[in-house]
This record gives C-alpha cells, structure tokens and sequence, in this order.
C-alpha cells in the first residue's frame, strides 16, 4: 500500500479480499492462475492430472504462472488500464472497456 492511499482502512479491506484463499481458488479457477499457496494446492480443483504436473512444476521451479502463452501480453494490458484508471487518465469503466478491447485483440491474435 502506498504511503499516499487516501482510505487506507479501504485498501486495506480490499487486499484483505484480494488475498482470500477462497476468493483467490475461485480467482485462479476462472483464469487459469495457478495456486499461489499449499492451502490451495491441496484443494480438489488442482488435484487433477493436468493442474497436480502444474503445481509440481511450480514447486520445483518456483513459476506460477498463467499457462496460456498469450497471458503476458493481456496481462501488460490490464496492468496498464488499471494504472490508467489510478492516475486519473481515464475513468475506470473507461479503462476497462480498453483493457478489454484490447485484450480480445491479443486473443484473437493467437487464436487463428
């Protein structure tokens, strides 16, 4: 949290929820993350064959990581809505309908 948050009681809730191991499971579920934790590792989702190769990988190697190879490019772009949307640049609805569109771009990209 920076020095110069204006509600940090507020930030602080949200990094709170941000962290959540259940919120964080359902986070990671819908994106294809892979777990961040043992906790989370353990649970059901990641104990097929397919996420159990991940999650040893990640162990072993220490990447956790998105799998699919078009992720750090719509991850540069959502990074820098969000920022956009921070700084004042654009309003946030307007920064997500851009990390958005963008985002679709990049996947059509690797899709065809």
């Amino acid at each position: 949290m920076f020095n110069a948050c204006k509600n940090k009681e507020l930030a602080w809730e949200f990094m709170k929820y941000w962290i959540d191991p259940d919120w964080r499971l359902k986070l990671d579920q819908f994106i294809g993350f892979m777990s961040l934790t043992y906790g989370e590792a353990s649970k059901p989702f990641f104990q097929t064959d397919f996420w159990k190769f991940w999650v040893e990988i990640g162990d072993k190697y220490g990447k956790f990581f998105p799998i699919w190879p078009w992720w750090p490019e719509i991850q540069s772009i959502i990074a820098s809505g969000i920022a956009s949307a921070w700084m004042g640049e654009k309003k946030p609805e307007d920064a997500i309908k851009y990390a958005y569109d963008e985002s679709i771009k990049v996947y059509e990209k690797w899709i065809k």
